[in-house]
C-alpha cells in the first residue's frame, strides 16, 4: 500500500474530498498517526523494534578491538 492509496482511502473513510480537507493538510495527519503508531510498538512491543543490530568478529571468538590512539 503506498501513500496515494492511503491518502484516497482516508478521504474515502472520512468522507470528504481535496475540496474540503488539502492533501497537504491529510499527508500531515498520516504523518501524525504514523509518529503515534510508531511510539506505541516502541513502548509496548520493544523499544528496539526498528532496529536492527549487526555484529561481527573479524578474528574467530574476538568481539572487540582495541585501536590505537
Amino acid at each position: 500500500m503506498d501513500v496515494d492509496t492511503i491518502r484516497d482511502l482516508t478521504y474515502s473513510d472520512t468522507n470528504t474530498t481535496s475540496n474540503q480537507i488539502s492533501t497537504a493538510l491529510i499527508y500531515q495527519y498520516m504523518n501524525i498517526a504514523y509518529h503515534d503508531l510508531v511510539e506505541t510498538i516502541k513502548d509496548q512491543v520493544d523499544p528496539d523494534f526498528f532496529y536492527d543490530y549487526f555484529t561481527t568478529s573479524l578474528v574467530s571468538g574476538q568481539n572487540e578491538y582495541v585501536l590505537q590512539a
